[in-house]
């Protein structure tokens, strides 16, 4: 209640919200499971920059002491509002944004250290419920808690309306699941939504929990993630096995022995207009750290979703992340730089090979920036992981119009961050209507 008066008295006095963000700057809080056994501390950034800069750290307790499992940055442009952590610390959800409010970032899913899903209100289905929920204040009287064996987190709105998350961030719709799931879930539903908190009893004990108790220091993330426009135009395929080129025949001889045959020209034409999609912009990863960093490469398993994007209007923001691959071959493989050095990732932004692009181009017209961001948590089952950076960072704003022109994204001068402006002279070459009317290039991968 405090912080809401605080918040009306300085709207009242016509401060503006990274104001008053500053104003009302969070600190270093403490979430933990239903179990006690684990703890997330989030430690927000000392100024509001951009996001990604928001550090979580978590926590096991083993008898009088806590362990350190995990440390990661979260997308949020400050610090969640709350994160909820199940008992065995594999199914983690944050809530909400402190800088704005409920309707920025309103649910993001975690699998123990790793993002999963950064939900919208659509996809929440929070917009079905019309005019009989406010977007900006959506989990006013909302009740919430973990479903059945905390296989599922559920979110009932004040009209009754039960929102369910499962584990793998997906939302129910109206066949998920079997039949005697839903019937599990939704009598157990019935019975504790009453008795279950209400989200903002939950916020009011976080502002009075402050994370003095556990050790968290603000780290850095070493690296500085850039997004820059092709300075030429080049075509990629999906770099994961999925669609690799037409693969070569074997014919056996009447001597028992095996000959390969290559595919035609008109073969590999067919594939690569099939699958080869123009490169819309560059993502440069560069070690800003003192020593040594390994970054996965893009084509194995363990690099290969490590990038994600958000493109945002003034209400939304829209994730962007890649499909999931498919390896005929896969071992880890590494980018190495020393201090100073970076790499570069091209990206196409295609159908086959991203998903969330159908809610990017639907809302186009109103789309104002877009960031990257990018992080690595995964290792290999067998080592083969030393030296390789673990973290998250956070690209600065851009303007989406600018650097990705065949959007058609919205132009204007608002951006969360008006310090990052795009170099112009890197703006992309040709048209790319027509894969007949250019030469395509297959990188090596």
């Amino acid at each position: 209640m405090k912080i809401r008066i605080a918040v009306l008295i300085a709207i009242m006095l016509g401060v503006t919200s990274s104001a008053i963000a500053e104003m009302l700057h969070p600190w270093p809080r403490e979430f933990w499971s239903t179990n006690r056994q684990f703890c997330i501390v989030v430690t927000p950034p000392e100024k509001l920059e951009h996001a990604g800069n928001c550090r979580a750290v978590m926590f096991e307790v083993k008898g009088t002491n806590k362990v350190e499992r995990w440390a990661r940055f979260v997308p949020n442009n400050l610090s969640p509002s709350y994160m909820f952590i199940s008992d065995t610390a594999e199914f983690i959800l944050s809530v909400g944004d402190w800088s704005e409010s409920s309707h920025t970032l309103p649910v993001v899913v975690y699998r123990k250290n790793w993002l999963m899903r950064a939900h919208t209100l659509e996809s929440l289905g929070v917009e079905s419920q019309g005019n009989m929920v406010d977007p900006f204040n959506w989990l006013d009287g909302a009740k919430v808690f973990f479903g059945p064996e905390q296989k599922t987190f559920v979110i009932v709105l004040k009209t009754g309306h039960p929102i369910v998350i499962e584990e793998a961030g997906d939302v129910w719709g109206p066949t998920s699941s079997n039949q005697a799931e839903r019937d599990s879930v939704l009598s157990f539903i019935t019975k504790h939504k009453d008795s279950a908190k209400t989200m903002l009893q939950y916020m009011e004990e976080a502002s009075t929990s402050h994370g003095t108790a556990l050790p968290c220091q603000h780290v850095k993330p070493n690296i500085s993630v850039t997004l820059h426009a092709p300075t030429v135009p080049r075509m990629i395929s999906d770099v994961s096995a999925r669609d690799l080129p037409p693969q070569r025949s074997v014919r056996q001889n009447a001597d028992g022995t095996f000959t390969k045959i290559e595919p035609t020209d008109e073969e590999i034409e067919s594939w690569k207009k099939k699958f080869a999609a123009p490169v819309d912009l560059v993502v440069e990863i560069e070690n800003t750290s003192t020593r040594e960093l390994r970054f996965f490469e893009e084509w194995n398993s363990w690099g290969y979703c490590n990038l994600k994007f958000a493109f945002g209007d003034s209400f939304h923001e829209y994730w962007v992340t890649k499909i999931p691959g498919l390896w005929y071959r896969n071992f880890s493989s590494f980018h190495t730089l020393r201090p100073g050095e970076s790499f570069q990732i091209p990206v196409a932004f295609a159908a086959h090979i991203w998903s969330g692009l159908d809610q990017v181009e639907t809302n186009a017209p109103a789309i104002i920036y877009v960031r990257a961001l990018y992080e690595q948590y995964q290792t290999p089952m067998f080592g083969g992981a030393e030296g390789v950076w673990r973290g998250a960072a956070s690209s600065p704003f851009y303007p989406a119009a600018a650097l990705l022109p065949r959007f058609g994204f919205r132009t204007s001068e608002w951006m969360p961050d008006q310090e990052n402006e795009i170099d112009q002279t890197n703006a992309p070459l040709g048209d790319f209507s027509d894969p007949d009317d250019i030469k395509i290039e297959i990188e090596d991968i």
